[in-house]
C-alpha cells in the first residue's frame, strides 16, 4: 500500500497498538481517524499526513 509494501489490517492494528476493529473502520471509510491516530499512522508507513490523508480519501 504505501512505499512498496502492502499491510493487512492486523499488521496495521499490533504496529499502531489500535485495535484491528478502529483500522478497519479508519480504512472501510467509515471513521475519520483523530489527528492523533492519523499521525500514528502516518508514522507507521513512514509518509507524511497528507499523504495518508490522500490514500485515505480524506
Amino acid at each position: 500500500m504505501v512505499k512498496g509494501r502492502a499491510y493487512n489490517r492486523g499488521e496495521i492494528a499490533r504496529g499502531t497498538g489500535y485495535t484491528l476493529s478502529a483500522i478497519s473502520r479508519i480504512f472501510g471509510g467509515k471513521r475519520a481517524p483523530t489527528m492523533r491516530t492519523a499521525t500514528k499512522l502516518a508514522s507507521f508507513f513512514g509518509i507524511t499526513l497528507d499523504e495518508l490523508m490522500s490514500v485515505l480519501g480524506n
